[in-house]
């Protein structure tokens, strides 16, 4: 009745990071007591989620509308549009490719926001249009805290904005000469959260080469099942999912219960936007509960 939206959405936001933690706490626990309680906070937390992601979707729509009386409709749902097309565009021809250097370089770059104001024209420069009627086409979730892009417009009343071309950035726009100084914060501040995965990651490829070559022979049925195992891992941390393809599927049609290679064959399948996958991922929990978190996600995404 107030109006202060704010308010209630940082309430709303603090209860379920609250009953988040304390599910994930109680889903560490072994006991009768701890299991009847799993129940009961599974059971409300559910029913929680629900009413607050529908109030959270609401209030991003009421945002939706501040936004279009302090600039207009065609602005408002061009910005909108242009971060959900930019946010794909930056993962696929910018962020991916940085991280894939960490198969070969040991320490990850020192300064990759500058980098990228440097080379924003370039990386944006490619066609948007594809992208942005895979975005317009995705739809509502029921765990999706905003609404989706479609929704969002055609409440804007602009249902296709005209994308457009930026002459320069929002940043340089507000902050000016301090955009440098204030990009290099970032830079670092990035560069003390990425290192740790960096390097692991460096480490875990240069792992998968050596296994690979440990295990490079002209005869892969030469091989017991747990160096074909070896053998195909090596190749998918690698990127060479075909190689990995081929032995898992040699795997997964000798012995129906080996839940490895099966999850990793429905993995791949499904990757590819394969759904004959779904039923390889199901076999694997079947035979192996520890590959039940890791299937549903699979899943779930692949159906979505």
């Amino acid at each position: 009745l107030s109006g202060r939206h704010g308010r209630v959405a940082a309430w709303s936001w603090r209860v379920r990071v609250t009953w988040s933690r304390v599910l994930e706490s109680l889903d560490r626990r072994r006991g009768k007591i701890a299991r009847a309680l799993q129940q009961l906070i599974h059971w409300y937390f559910d029913r929680l989620m629900c009413v607050t992601l529908v109030q959270a979707r609401a209030q991003e729509l009421v945002a939706d509308g501040f936004a279009v009386q302090v600039t207009n409709a065609p602005t408002a749902a061009r910005a909108l549009a242009r971060n959900a097309v930019a946010s794909t565009v930056l993962l696929q021809h910018f962020w991916q490719p940085l991280w894939e250097r960490a198969n070969d370089e040991p320490e990850p770059p020192v300064h990759p926001f500058s980098d990228l104001l440097m080379t924003r024209d370039e990386v944006f420069a490619r066609p948007t249009d594809e992208v942005f009627e895979t975005e317009l086409a995705r739809a509502t979730a029921l765990d999706d805290t905003h609404p989706s892009l479609r929704e969002r417009l055609q409440r804007m009343g602009v249902p296709h904005p005209d994308l457009g071309a930026s002459e320069r950035s929002a940043a340089e726009a507000l902050f000016g000469e301090n955009t440098g100084m204030l990009i290099g914060e970032i830079d670092r501040a990035w560069l003390a959260e990425a290192a740790p995965t960096w390097r692991a990651r460096h480490a875990e490829i240069a792992e998968s080469r050596k296994l690979l070559s440990e295990t490079e022979v002209e005869d892969v049925n030469a091989l017991g099942d747990e160096q074909r195992h070896r053998r195909a891992e090596s190749p998918a941390e690698l990127g060479r999912a075909d190689e990995a393809l081929a032995v898992y599927t040699d795997l997964a049609s000798r012995n129906s219960s080996d839940a490895r290679a099966a999850f990793h064959l429905g993995r791949i399948l499904v990757q590819r936007g394969d759904l004959t996958g779904l039923p390889l991922v199901s076999r694997a929990m079947e035979h192996e509960w520890r590959t039940v978190g890791s299937a549903c996600a699979t899943a779930y995404t692949a159906l979505r």
